[in-house]
């Protein structure tokens, strides 16, 4: 196994996830009442970052959302922002898992058809703020997270689709014109 090709796609993931989730905040902030944004990219990184590199990106993953919420003052203690992080980096690792069986272990982002995209970007959201609610719902029983849990799952869908419909049909794109030219 190779250890710094690893550490390479562990610090690459955290970075990757850390500038998108900068890049959302600071130019597509369109957060409701309940804190949660209409469109979070982020959601579609974290998921395309599970598909490319599996657990060893969702661990970037879970890091960079680890330090970004303790930095944000969202979450004030570590134990609680590490547990938080570690939802964000590997929920959709486990929403990727657990379609893969539903596939039959057969993924492939190129060949998988609309339909499919959209069930594992649903899945994906519905994963992501149900392992939330249930922490939040720990953390301070009193808070009403339903309300928020939807337009978070809403974030998560919108931003995911975005994602991975663009990297989708730029490859297609790419290698449309590749073939034209070859």
């Amino acid at each position: 196994m190779n250890y710094s090709r690893n550490i390479s796609f562990f610090i690459g993931s955290a970075v990757v996830y850390a500038v998108f989730s900068e890049i959302n905040l600071e130019f597509l902030d369109a957060s409701n009442a309940y804190g949660a944004n209409y469109i979070w990219l982020p959601a579609g990184v974290r998921l395309l970052i599970a598909m490319l590199l599996g657990a060893v990106g969702a661990a970037g993953v879970a890091v960079a959302a680890t330090f970004m919420t303790l930095q944000k003052g969202g979450i004030e203690n570590l134990p609680n922002a590490m547990a938080y992080g570690l939802i964000s980096g590997f929920a959709p690792y486990l929403a990727l898992r657990s379609f893969m069986v539903f596939l039959n272990g057969e993924f492939n982002l190129i060949g998988l058809s609309g339909k499919h995209l959209l069930q594992l970007t649903l899945w994906s959201a519905t994963v992501n703020t149900g392992l939330k609610y249930i922490f939040f719902l720990v953390e301070d029983p009193s808070r009403n997270f339903l309300e928020s849990g939807f337009y978070m799952a809403l974030g998560d869908c919108v931003g995911t689709l975005i994602v991975l419909y663009s990297i989708k049909y730029s490859i297609y794109f790419f290698e449309r014109l590749y073939r034209l030219h070859a």
